[in-house]
């Protein structure tokens, strides 16, 4: 199977999947699920602090000890009875502690660098402490915690902090806990794809050697009809001295030399016929780059015309790859061996190239000595093509399906195992995990539309009237009940239109795409304008935003499949595949789509559909 280039290479790609799998989860989903527990906790704490300040009037208060009620004090320490909240420090504006669920504190001033440079000048402070190592003011915890210091700002003045501690060694061991069963399915996953590739694999040898035994069957045939061609020319000979050396048995002679040539003319035509009959083009070449035969597939592929046994390859055939290789061949090739090659073959402007592989092999003599070669060229276009929209398919889905999967997998189990969470953190969990579930249908649904294009299905349309500006003002009304953001979406009709005949779902699924993607390549916001107008044979659609736009170059290739002209600054992820289907759907209602973009200033999507 090494020794096979392709079944190498396949094999190399499956072994970097399966451990790139969890090395992934372990060096990033482990580190993020980390990164959102210490963000929330965070936010927690400055939540529950805003709360204290806006409900006890700290504003208003001068934070001094003696400032502080005997029921705030009371109050205060009663929420030291949490399970999370360990400790909670009030500081004034210089820095004094004015109360402290720990007593023995009050009274000490916090010089610390983070405090006075940080704290003090309005910016919330946080740290991460683990167990058995220092807080901030250096003295050692038995816990993991997070420390946030939140400054309270009055007319944009210093007016003092709150300090909190809170406990996250429950959540830090759910989460090792959840990153060991994802990193256990994961593991499992790899193992078994690994299995299913390494079996295929197998069979892909078998195959390979056998097409390899067949092919020295067929040049076993080829010298057999040679040898029998040189015993008919043998005769053929000594029918000819018998004829110089017997006068009276001339006539014999020549029925003999008609017959004999009869039987090799025969001969000849079998082999003809035989090489004729091969599916792939076949090139006959002796030492001098003499062509001895062209079969019909070859004739039709390199379109040559009255060609000549005897003419030189170079004035033949147009492909100097072809002559290179050929040369290269014959100083290097070893007796009885094959070496195979692959060739682009460019057409005229409109036509795609083709990939031929090139099977080369010695034309040897009964003696066993060189007379040329023989050049098999297979169409392998199809079959690279299928292997690349694999590998696209194959890193697609690698990165576009594992992220959402894993965000559901693990909303999921934390709702399965934590009872404890209020409704609304469990109303927030579901929303992200049915977001990730239509996320994921909608990827497929796409995959799919590609996979009937592919397979050269044609679309079937429902064609119905159907009044458009109604479809594009609900598709509209539809992106801002979703929620736009920052974005500004407006809709102008020209002027009425006419009800046009169109698939209603179809155009539906163009509009969610175009309005998505300026919603989404509109990172910072902005007005999205939508107008529609009659044009003289029909509807015209534009779609404007001011999002990143695209340089020439990425419009060039915006509508090819899988691809996604994603500047690093937008974090937009996607599988590239809602312009290639827009594109199809249109050209299917006969219309038409073009993109004007500039980068750093916008894009402009301009939509025709004939009546």
């Amino acid at each position: 199977m090494l020794k096979i280039s392709f079944l190498r290479n396949l094999l190399l790609l499956t072994i970097v999947l399966v451990v790139g799998f969890p090395l992934y989860d372990y060096f990033y989903t482990y580190p993020a699920y980390k990164d959102l527990l210490i963000s929330r906790t965070e936010w927690e704490a400055v939540r529950f602090v805003r709360f204290l300040v806006v409900n006890k009037q700290l504003e208003g208060v001068d934070l001094e000890h003696d400032s502080i009620g005997s029921q705030i004090t009371s109050e205060i320490n009663s929420l030291k009875e949490e399970e999370l909240l360990l400790k909670l420090r009030i500081f004034s504006a210089s820095g004094r502690i004015v109360f402290s669920t720990q007593e023995d504190e009050i009274g000490d001033v916090n010089e610390k660098p983070y405090f006075v440079q940080q704290v003090a000048r309005g910016q919330l402070y946080s740290k991460v402490v683990q167990k058995d190592h220092l807080t901030a003011d250096g003295v050692p915890i038995s816990m993991d915690v997070v420390e946030t210091y939140v400054p309270i700002m009055v007319q944009k003045s210093f007016h003092g902090a709150v300090e909190v501690y809170y406990d996250i060694t429950d959540e830090q061991q759910q989460l090792k806990v959840l990153n060991s069963k994802a990193g256990l399915m994961l593991l499992t996953f790899a193992a078994t794809f690994l299995l299913l590739m390494l079996i295929g694999l197998g069979r892909a040898k078998r195959n390979f050697l056998a097409l390899r035994e067949a092919e020295g069957a067929l040049k076993a045939v080829n010298e057999s009809l040679e040898n029998r061609v040189a015993l008919r020319t043998s005769e053929l000979q000594s029918a000819n001295s018998k004829l110089s050396a017997e006068i009276e048995e001339r006539e014999a002679a020549e029925i003999a030399l008609r017959d004999a040539l009869r039987k090799v003319s025969e001969e000849h035509d079998k082999i003809d016929a035989i090489l004729s009959s091969v599916a792939d083009a076949l090139i006959v070449i002796d030492n001098r780059n003499r062509v001895l035969h062209l079969n019909p597939v070859a004739i039709e592929l390199f379109r040559v015309n009255n060609w000549q046994s005897g003419v030189r390859l170079e004035d033949l055939i147009d492909l100097p790859a072809l002559h290179e290789n050929v040369s290269v061949i014959k100083s290097t090739l070893v007796t009885g061996a094959v070496t195979e090659f692959d060739l682009l073959l460019n057409r005229q402007q409109g036509e795609g190239p083709q990939v031929l592989a090139v099977r080369a092999s010695q034309l040897l003599s009964s003696e066993g000595d060189t007379k040329g070669m023989v050049i098999f060229l297979q169409d392998v276009t199809k079959v690279r093509n299928v292997e690349r929209m694999k590998s696209e398919f194959v890193t697609i889905a690698a990165h576009e399906l594992r992220t959402p999967l894993t965000m559901i997998l693990g909303y999921s189990e934390l709702l399965l195992e934590n009872r404890s969470f209020n409704p609304d953190e469990e109303l927030e969990f579901l929303t992200i995990i049915n977001e990730k579930a239509n996320g994921l249908a909608l990827i497929v649904d796409d995959l799919l539309d590609i996979s009937r294009i592919e397979e050269g299905r044609p679309l079937e349309l429902n064609l119905e009237l159907v009044e458009f500006d109604r479809l594009v003002a609900a598709a509209v009304s539809d992106a801002q009940l979703h929620g736009v953001g920052r974005h500004q979406l407006t809709y102008q009709v020209t002027e009425p239109v006419a009800p046009i005949r169109v698939d209603r779902n179809r155009m539906l699924q163009v509009l969610e795409n175009l309005i998505s993607n300026a919603i989404k390549y509109s990172p910072q916001g902005g007005i999205i304008n939508i107008d529609l107008a009659e044009v003289s044979d029909g509807l015209q659609l534009t779609i404007a935003d001011q999002g990143v736009g695209m340089t020439s170059e990425q419009v060039e290739r915006a509508f090819d499949r899988f691809y996604r002209a994603d500047p690093v600054d937008s974090g937009v992820r996607g599988a590239g595949l809602g312009l290639s289907i827009v594109r199809y759907i249109v050209d299917v209602h006969g219309g038409s789509i073009n993109i004007d973009s500039h980068y750093g200033e916008g894009t402009r999507v301009v939509v025709t559909l004939p009546r």
